[in-house]
């Protein structure tokens, strides 16, 4: 199904919109979460270590071409809504390539490095050779890793969020399917979960270019398309790579803690990696919204419809706000039974909860920062995106984590505040420059 953003009831589409992308990112988290799940139920604690910081820091790249894929969701979306269709399929190919060559560069970038990388971050002597093997695997399955992501994309511009629901699910019963299959019948621990995940993502990115290839009503797209386009290239890099630098170093950031917490022994690092898996899915719908607005204020800026464009974004700070203090209180007094889910070990559950009081705050904060970046995003102005990350990274998350972690006794809970304090700066800043984007749109700059 194919959305029109510019007309109707905006609370209506938005919500008709966002919810498929809400299920295919529920089954995403799940589709990283039945790694954990399974290697924490039938493997080791080295395993779990493993998988926890393997996918930590793999996700740093995988957050980083979601970001560059954010520039041709934005030129799709504008396209539409400019009423330029005949566009799409010079665009689309375009990023198609300029994918496929980033996708080949960090399979031999990461894939000849497991080792070295794996030695960065501080990985438990008892889970190294593990932590190693899962990267590499992954780093080997990066062009299905990198499609994976990048068709998503391209279907959310065009206003399409069924379709990679669809794919999700494909992938994600996939790879719970291997994951059982590997790594407890096999007995393959971290590797076995690797190996699924790069199956389960290559038969989803091929139902997805199927699929892709039948979208002949909107846009054709031909094989001569799938080339090097200077204008467009340059366009979704331009728009893009503020995203994704941001998306970088924030994921780098969490990395960053990672290691620091990576130094109190394999507990700790197992602990903070099933709290990190436990948090992203209750920030799942503001999560949701951050994609959902960024399509629908594309759409209404390529149409000059900018009160509308607003107003959507306000919709979905208030429905997010209302899910997140539920979220908050679940994981405040039911925390240790939702970690249960993750590990059954009890020398990983309390490392686990001390980090979980610490983050949870995090998600009120998300609740207004996420919808609000899908919104500037959907304008282009993805440099302050960049900005606003950056510094909250790097002046609050990064530095109060490290400082807080030298306090003796070592608490897990105080590194963890670096978390939500990072992301009260970007609120601060986030706020001002939606003040100063509305005056240019009353001063007819935008």
């Amino acid at each position: 199904m194919n959305y029109n953003f510019v007309e109707g009831s905006i609370a209506k589409k938005l919500i008709r919109f966002t919810m498929p992308i809400l299920l295919a990112l529920f089954l995403q988290m799940l589709y990283g979460a039945v790694d954990l799940l399974i290697v924490g139920n039938f493997a080791t604690s080295a395993d779990v270590s493993a998988v926890s910081i393997g996918f930590q820091f793999i996700s740093v790249f995988i957050n980083l071409i979601a970001g560059i894929s954010m520039g041709t969701t934005i030129i799709i979306g504008q396209k539409i809504g400019a009423k330029k269709s005949e566009d799409l399929g010079e665009v689309i190919g375009a990023g198609i390539f300029l994918f496929f060559i980033i996708a080949i560069a960090l399979t031999f970038l990461i894939g000849l490095n497991g080792d070295f990388f794996t030695s960065m971050l501080n990985a438990p002597d008892e889970s190294f050779a593990k932590t190693s093997q899962y990267i590499r695997v992954l780093a080997y399955g990066s062009i299905f890793l990198v499609s994976y992501n990048v068709l998503g994309s391209i279907f959310r511009g065009l206003g399409d969020s069924t379709t990679p629901l669809i794919a999700v699910i494909i992938a994600t019963v996939i790879n719970i399917i291997l994951d059982y299959i590997l790594v407890h019948i096999y007995d393959m621990g971290a590797y076995g979960a690797a190996v699924a995940t790069v199956i389960a993502q290559a038969i989803a990115v091929l139902f997805s270019l199927f699929i892709i290839m039948r979208h002949e009503q909107i846009f054709t797209l031909k094989f001569k398309d799938i080339s090097y386009s200077k204008k467009y290239t340059k366009e979704t890099l331009n728009l893009g790579s503020p995203v994704a630098i941001n998306a970088f170093l924030v994921s780098l950031s969490f990395t960053f803690v990672l290691a620091v917490v990576n130094r109190l022994g394999v507990y700790s690092s197992a602990g903070v990696g099933v709290t990190e898996r436990l948090i992203s899915f209750l920030m799942l719908i503001p999560l949701a919204f951050s994609q959902s607005i960024a399509s629908f204020v594309a759409q209404n800026v390529g149409a000059k419809q900018h009160k509308r464009a607003s107003e959507g974004m306000k919709i979905t700070i208030m429905i997010s706000l209302v899910f997140a203090f539920i979220s908050m209180f679940i994981a405040l007094f039911e925390g240790p039974f939702l970690l249960s889910f993750f590990t059954k070990d009890p020398n990983v559950l309390p490392p686990a909860f001390e980090y979980l009081k610490a983050y949870c705050f995090d998600i009120i904060f998300t609740a207004f920062l996420f919808p609000t970046i899908g919104y500037f995003n959907g304008y282009g102005k993805t440099k302050f995106t960049l900005i606003s990350g950056t510094l909250g990274a790097i002046l609050f998350r990064i530095p109060l984590s490290y400082l807080l972690s030298l306090v003796t006794p070592t608490s897990i809970f105080l590194i963890g505040l670096g978390t939500p304090t990072g992301t009260i700066f970007q609120l601060t800043l986030t706020f001002f420059y939606y003040r100063h984007i509305q005056k240019q749109i009353r001063n007819n700059k935008l």
